[in-house]
């Protein structure tokens, strides 16, 4: 693959959260044609329906790339946050705060789930 780097998950793994010039700068070759296709559909999607999609959350592993914000936002030209699945929800009772909001991105379908099953 064009995108291969040559490093073990957890490496790339760091280096996702951290950020390193050569590593972003594969992210963000790989990332363009994904932004780009998004864009054109949510471009379809407003044309034949009317609406306008003014923002757009993003979730999951992908939403801890550093700088995922600034790679993509230009090609939607739409508001890009980052969806705290938390925002809601006390954990003052949880001893590091700091781990869990930091992997929030990553317990969105977790949340959901559990959240559906209280209801």
């Amino acid at each position: 693959s064009r995108y291969a780097l040559e490093m073990n998950f957890d490496q790339v793994e760091e280096k996702k959260l951290k950020g390193d010039t050569a590593t972003m700068s594969v992210i963000e070759e790989a990332i363009k044609p994904i932004s780009t296709g998004l864009a054109q559909s949510f471009d379809f999607y407003e044309g034949s329906s009317g609406v306008h999609i003014q923002k757009i959350f993003l979730s999951g592993g992908g939403a801890q790339i550093l700088g995922i914000i600034d790679s993509i936002k230009p090609v939607l030209n739409r508001n890009v946050f980052i969806w705290n699945p938390l925002r809601n929800i006390d954990y003052a009772s949880v001893s590091d705060k700091e781990l869990l909001q930091s992997n929030s991105p990553l317990l969105a379908i977790g949340l959901g789930i559990g959240l559906g099953e209280i209801g």
